[in-house]
């Protein structure tokens, strides 16, 4: 199963994005450990877009797809920001 989610890049729509890879894990049946830490890793990918790939000065969307294959979730987050340059 896959499901899509394209919201701008707010730290208002952090929560939306929780929400809806939240509904893939219930899918998933997965434990109260295990979401939290997919959330965890979900949140800090998103703020990261939203803090570096945008900023403050740049309006943009985040992507987020999820996909349960058999006993996993895959979860793709894509933006159309500033790359990552170390």
């Amino acid at each position: 199963m896959r499901d899509e989610l394209r919201v701008a890049a707010t730290i208002e729509n952090l929560r939306t994005i929780s929400d809806f890879v939240r509904e893939a894990g219930r899918r998933l049946r997965l434990t109260e450990d295990g979401w939290f830490d997919v959330d965890l890793a979900v949140e800090e990918a998103a703020a990261n877009i939203v803090r570096h790939a945008y900023g403050p000065d740049r309006a943009g969307d985040i992507q987020v797809v999820t996909e349960i294959l058999a006993d996993a979730l895959r979860i793709t987050l894509t933006d159309w920001g500033l790359p990552f340059r170390a």
